[in-house]
């Protein structure tokens, strides 16, 4: 803190003002001084920063799950899969789950569950006081044994240590949705953040997986999001809309994909609440392979002669029996 002593004239009249002494003095200038350390720096000079992604781990790890064994002569296997794109665009991820066990009678049971969540919202740079809208929905499946128990599965979104603020759950052959708001924290020099997805699976035994998000912070003016611009590759194939029906067991899921002008890019949403964003990967013959970005995923399926059909679609984390097929809402031009 800087003094200033103002100067005063030897010669000056001071015959008015009262005298004042040096202890009196030494009081007010260390009241001063204390005044300003509780006070803290000036906001216009308040340290700024914000939080960058920093890659994500899942748990346990493959190697981990690979490790369970099975009793002699019995049957049990555990694994799961995740994936996370914090952007372009909205940030969107997916835990895949697959457990297969026996019972005493060598009886199988086999369950998978799919979690996929989202943020409206680039999760790439997020800032101190930022509120961020997480969505998360869960299908699990199986087999006829499973179905029968039923078998289930949650699945919750958590900041750090804090409270989960998005929940969800659900039983064989059903979707289950959730949806919650976190409130980003503020950090600084050496600071990290995680953000905590976790996905369980219940049947003959439990299995659960946590995606964690890791975030480290950066001093200074967050940059700006990358465009999310991509030139079509396939613009003569399918039109701006496709209304999709997938049939996943007992459950159907009615989807609407919405193409982004100019690109191969369309937005999806399932049932009024559970999107992702899906890409043309490529195009031979009469064969479509699109890739699901939510979960890294890939479908498959073969277009029609006019164009205006997708049917045989299948995907590669699809169960048995399992299908999907779309309408073309306007034929493409180019073909």
């Amino acid at each position: 803190m800087n003094i200033i002593i103002f100067p005063v004239r030897a010669d000056a009249n001071m015959s008015r003002i009262p005298p004042f002494s040096r202890r009196l003095l030494g009081v007010v200038l260390l009241a001063a001084v204390v005044l300003a350390q509780i006070s803290g720096p000036h906001p216009a000079f308040a340290a700024s920063g914000y939080w960058k992604y920093n890659g994500h781990q899942i748990t346990p790890t493959a190697e981990e799950y690979a490790a369970l064994k099975p009793l002699p002569g019995h049957v049990y296997e555990v694994k799961a899969t995740g994936g996370f794109q914090a952007g372009p665009g909205d940030g969107k991820g997916s835990i895949e789950s697959f457990f297969k066990t026996d019972d005493a009678d060598r009886v199988q049971f086999l369950a998978t569950s799919t979690l996929t969540f989202g943020a409206q919202a680039n999760l790439a740079t997020l800032v101190p006081g930022q509120k961020v809208v997480f969505e998360a929905s869960l299908v699990v499946g199986g087999n006829d044994k499973v179905r029968a128990m039923p078998a289930s599965g949650s699945g919750t979104i958590a900041l750090g240590d804090g409270n989960d603020f998005v929940g969800v759950s659900t039983k064989f052959g059903q979707v289950g949705n959730g949806k919650g708001e976190a409130t980003i924290p503020n950090g600084g020099p050496g600071a990290t953040m995680v953000i905590h997805v976790s996905s369980f699976l219940g049947q003959l035994g439990s299995m659960r997986t946590k995606l964690h998000i890791s975030y480290v912070w950066v001093a200074g003016t967050p940059p700006p999001p990358a465009s999310t611009t991509n030139t079509s590759r396939f613009g003569g194939v399918l039109g701006n809309t496709l209304t999709v029906k997938e049939v996943a067991g007992g459950s159907v899921y009615d989807g609407t994909w919405t193409r982004r002008g100019g690109t191969d890019v369309f937005d999806a949403v399932w049932n009024g609440s559970i999107r992702d964003v899906i890409e043309i990967e490529s195009v031979n013959g009469n064969q479509i392979v699109f890739y699901r970005h939510g979960n890294k995923g890939r479908y498959s399926g073969t277009l029609s002669a006019d164009g205006m059909r997708v049917t045989s679609g299948t995907a590669n984390w699809y169960a048995a029996g399992w299908s999907w097929s779309a309408m073309v809402s306007s034929k493409p031009t180019g073909r």
